[in-house]
């Protein structure tokens, strides 16, 4: 039977990724900013807010480098996913992929690239 994710899944974070985008337009959040703001979004007891979402766990240190990992990962299926499979490299660059770590997704096969510009990813 396959692992259960009860926390911070792909599917997840990405929904909380897209809500705080939308949220933030038409002001543009790079990465780092979009993961603190998740951050901030599971645990608001944090900054004194209502009650948190997740358990507050007191080795949570390293949080912000695996919700970094998972952003990373879900980013891109959550965004094509509201635009019929497809994104753009600006809307890729805008929160943090740069020209460099679009070429690599598109050379490890993470990401198929249309044309100039216009990226889809693979199956």
């Amino acid at each position: 039977m396959p692992e259960t994710q009860t926390f911070n899944s792909p599917i997840a974070t990405g929904v909380r990724a897209l809500i705080l985008l939308a949220e933030s337009y038409p002001d543009q959040l790079d990465l780092q900013r979009l993961l603190e703001f998740d951050y901030i979004l599971v645990h608001t007891k944090d900054v004194d807010g209502p009650p948190s979402i997740h358990p507050a766990l007191p080795l949570r240190s390293g949080e912000l480098l695996v919700r970094r990992q998972l952003i990373d990962r879900a980013w891109p299926h959550a965004h094509a996913a509201s635009q019929g499979g497809y994104f753009t490299s600006k809307q890729s660059a805008a929160i943090g992929y740069t020209a460099p770590k679009q070429n690599y997704h598109v050379q490890v096969g993470n990401w198929v690239r249309e044309r100039r510009g216009i990226f889809r990813l693979s199956t």
